[in-house]
């Protein structure tokens, strides 16, 4: 995955498949926290468009469990951390971060 996310071959398909399975209900908490470090990991690849998708995706889910909202802080975190250019998605995050609170 993180090959096919540095050359910009990863698609809004795979995102989606990724997203998928945090998503399902019956998908175990280890695989969860393993999805949310996998896309943390690749978002520092990630072109803007990417970036955007995934932060739709984490505006638009309305229901997590105590759980899923620590790893997305966490994932939420290591963007903010890692965005050494200030690329533009600080803001998202803070946004993401006020709809979670």
């Amino acid at each position: 995955m993180k090959v096919l996310t540095q050359h910009q071959f990863l698609t809004a398909e795979h995102l989606d498949m990724l997203w998928a399975v945090i998503e399902k209900e019956d998908t175990y908490e280890a695989v969860k926290t393993h999805m949310f470090e996998l896309l943390g990991e690749l978002a520092a690849c990630f072109v803007p468009e990417q970036l955007n998708m995934l932060f739709a995706k984490l505006e638009r889910r309305q229901e997590r469990s105590v759980q899923d909202t620590k790893r997305l802080l966490t994932l939420l975190q290591h963007l903010a951390l890692s965005d050494k250019e200030v690329s533009g998605s600080r803001p998202v995050i803070m946004r993401v971060c006020r709809r979670l609170m």
